[in-house]
């Protein structure tokens, strides 16, 4: 399976965004254009070249926009919306600064336990890791076509769940695993 996180948003920087629906930056075609030719490198270098994609992508329009970006250049088989990729929904954190939620207690006690804590509204992201593996579980055990390979458009939190899942590595140290905008990852995945 091909993991790809969205290529980067408008200027929202120190700013909690996560479920809300961020505009790409202006150039962001160009970008889209080095996730193609990324996905195509990362495909040779499996040796996986004759393959065609199955797209799975979050609905938020920022991984939308990309997913049809990959489906029309790549000649892809499938381009399906799931809302368990979505990111991490921050409730009424969304579009606050990080610097105002530095003073709420409440995102102080989510600084050290994310997992648990939900914000007013949202979830935690113990919540968020549970939908995901969801996803996961149906992802790799579907019927698709032998010669399509999953290809999932996503956001940081979601990606950071699966490959903390196919590493072994804690939940809480997942999240602090680097995952950039328009990186692409081959992550292996049991079938069936």
């Amino acid at each position: 399976m091909i993991l790809v996180r969205h290529t980067a948003v408008a200027s929202v920087e120190g700013v909690c965004y996560g479920q809300s629906d961020v505009p790409l930056k202006e150039n962001w075609q160009e970008d889209a254009d080095a996730v193609v030719l990324e996905v195509k490198q990362l495909l040779t270098r499996m040796g996986l070249q004759d393959h065609r994609l199955r797209i799975v992508h979050s609905p938020l329009g920022r991984c939308r926009l990309l997913a049809q970006h990959l489906f029309a250049a790549m000649a892809g088989l499938e381009l399906q919306e799931d809302e368990r990729l979505k990111e991490i929904d921050f409730g009424s954190w969304e579009l606050r600064s990080w610097d105002e939620l530095y003073g709420d207690p409440l995102a102080r006690e989510w600084f050290e336990r994310p997992l648990e804590i939900r914000p007013p509204g949202g979830e935690s992201y113990d919540e968020l890791r549970r939908r995901v593996l969801n996803f996961l579980k149906t992802v790799s055990s579907s019927d698709g076509a032998e010669d399509a390979i999953p290809c999932v458009v996503s956001h940081a939190g979601p990606i950071r769940v699966m490959l903390a899942s196919s590493m072994g590595v804690s939940s809480f140290d997942g999240l602090s695993l680097p995952f950039g905008h328009g990186e692409c990852r081959w992550l292996d995945v049991a079938r069936g």
